[in-house]
């Protein structure tokens, strides 16, 4: 706050048991500073310069409810489903476990709560019965997809195919007795017959694919899949 008495600006910020200012500045000299200070060297009280009163702020802390835990990420759910897939529950209600006895086996299903559980274990069996339905009808697709076309034998441009090749159990031994890493790819390429059936540029290509999954397997084991860049030259 400003105050003003005649030609002198005062600034009150407070004021003491004694009615006179504490903090104030006078012509830029705070009082403190002030040798002696005599009773009318202060401006008078008014209303507005009286002494700031600080107002109590009582605060009451709420309590705060705990939420369940969602039932969609809770690990209630996962457990539940690892135990019907398992048979320690019946995917069928036959009666032979009832609701709550399935809720009192498993310790995590308190964070979720009971009130909500008999709809959540009918849930989980009806998706189950219809995944199982799905799974028959996709296995039905793929035998029969199977079964009108036969596996290749040789490619489009003539060679054998390299999936179960005697050349390509050659090529995973020499590998395995690091040859690759002494010899070239031609001197492998010549050294078997069944590695000549392919094409040198077919041959070598699968030198360089094996090395790399070699490379990224390694990676995969020993830091996972975001070091891949600065693991891929260790070997």
């Amino acid at each position: 706050m400003r105050e003003s008495t005649g030609a002198k600006v005062w600034r009150i910020e407070l004021v003491g048991d004694d009615g006179k200012p504490t903090g104030i500045f006078h012509d830029g000299i705070k009082s403190s500073q002030m040798q002696n200070p005599k009773d009318g060297d202060f401006p008078g009280e008014t209303k507005d310069s009286g002494a700031r009163k600080e107002k109590t702020v009582t605060t009451t802390a709420k309590s705060k409810k705990l939420k369940p835990v969602p039932w969609r990420s809770s690990e209630a759910k996962k457990m539940l489903c690892v135990d019907l897939m398992e048979g320690r529950i019946p995917l069928e209600d036959d009666g032979t476990m009832s609701d709550l006895e399935i809720f009192e086996q498993g310790p995590e299903h308190v964070e979720c709560g009971y009130h909500y559980f008999p709809a959540r274990l009918k849930g989980l069996r009806k998706s189950m019965h219809d995944n199982e339905e799905r799974a028959a009808i996709d296995q039905r697709a793929f035998d029969a997809f199977v079964k009108n076309n036969k596996k290749a034998t040789h490619s489009e441009c003539g060679y054998p195919e390299w999936e179960g090749s005697d050349a390509q159990q050659l090529l995973k031994r020499d590998m395995e007795n690091d040859k690759h890493k002494t010899m070239d790819p031609i001197d492998l390429w010549c050294e078997e017959d069944e590695c000549q059936e392919f094409p040198l540029k077919v041959f070598r290509e699968h030198i360089y694919q094996a090395t790399r999954t070699k490379k990224f397997l390694h990676q995969l084991e020993k830091k996972g899949k975001s070091h891949w860049k600065d693991c891929r030259n260790s070997l």
